[in-house]
């Protein structure tokens, strides 16, 4: 009999077609503003953060860094978020010229 768990096995991934894995939003540095390029997890847990606002394209910025949690700003809003699910997240750095 085959267990299927928590789901955490199965990934699914939207990206833009860049070829660029990006950086984990988790790895991201505070105040630096970035663009998400992909976002990785099962697909309940990607439409979950797409409705919060993290989908591809959107800009983000992490706020503040909390051990384990995230502040990150997403266009007007505050998301906190944890370590696993902010590791689901792959951005791009945007340079000083919105690139």
């Amino acid at each position: 009999m085959h267990s299927r768990g928590r789901g955490f096995g199965h990934r699914h991934r939207q990206d833009l077609g860049t070829g660029d894995d990006g950086l984990r939003l988790v790895d991201l540095p505070p105040n630096q503003e970035a663009e998400v390029v992909g976002l990785t997890g099962p697909f309940h847990f990607c439409r979950r953060l797409a409705h919060m606002g993290l989908h591809v394209g959107a800009k983000v910025k992490v706020i503040q860094q909390m051990g384990w949690h995230s502040i990150v700003q997403v266009g007007d809003c505050k998301v906190g978020l944890g370590m696993r699910a902010a590791s689901g997240v792959l951005v791009r750095i945007i340079d000083g010229e919105g690139k």
